[in-house]
């Protein structure tokens, strides 16, 4: 699919999920329009999201009649669609795609679900999910440990988590680590150059200010 006929609408700023959107769209030059919406906000509540996202999460994409939901599949959606823009950011050949995909599925479990958002929910928004100190405690030391499997390929000289290439996966494990910053976890010192390379990127400082509008 070429997308070049479409107008995306991509829902949903203020968050690092949404961020990790506006980024592959910046990274891809699309043309889009952003919904400002913000999580737990009345917002949620509009007539016009609920029909396309009844569970009221952002982010959420349209594209044409199809309505993605979950940031990661959102971004390998339009990573596929608009691939003649930057074809490295999803990998061609078999096995560097397979690595890719790896990288994704940890990246997106481990680190983000598993970890960060145990630590979100019950310590940032304890007042709706409870406190858990010690969940709190087991998810941070957690998150670190599982930092050990990127660290080892950054720490090698790649430049890239699949090595010359920037990808997708890339964005994924940055707004991660942002993730990780924002919820107090101090991020290992080997990641410093890696993670500021990648926020000098011209598509990333546009889509922090998109993510913010």
């Amino acid at each position: 699919m070429s997308g070049q006929s479409v107008t995306p609408i991509l829902w949903g700023v203020g968050t690092v999920r949404t961020l990790r959107a506006h980024w592959v769209m910046h990274e891809l030059g699309i043309d889009y329009e952003c919904r400002p919406i913000r999580p737990r906000t009345p917002a949620m509540d509009r007539a016009d999201f609920r029909a396309i996202n009844p569970d009221c999460k952002v982010p959420a994409l349209q594209y044409g009649d199809l309505t993605l939901v979950e940031s990661t599949a959102i971004m390998l959606f339009l990573g596929e669609t608009y691939a003649a823009r930057a074809p490295g950011l999803i990998p061609q050949g078999a096995a560097d795609r397979a690595r890719f995909f790896e990288w994704m599925s940890f990246i997106s479990t481990e680190l983000d679900a598993a970890s960060l958002y145990t630590i979100r929910r019950h310590h940032d928004l304890h007042e709706i999910y409870g406190l858990a100190p010690v969940a709190v405690k087991v998810a941070r030391e957690y998150f670190l440990r599982m930092l050990c499997k990127p660290a080892r390929q950054i720490q090698s000289g790649a430049p890239y988590l699949l090595g010359e290439t920037f990808t997708l996966a890339d964005i994924l494990l940055v707004t991660c680590l942002r993730f990780a910053d924002r919820m107090g976890v101090e991020r290992p010192a080997g990641f410093d150059d890696y993670f500021q390379r990648l926020t000098g990127r011209p598509a990333f400082q546009a889509a922090m200010k998109a993510n913010h509008t």
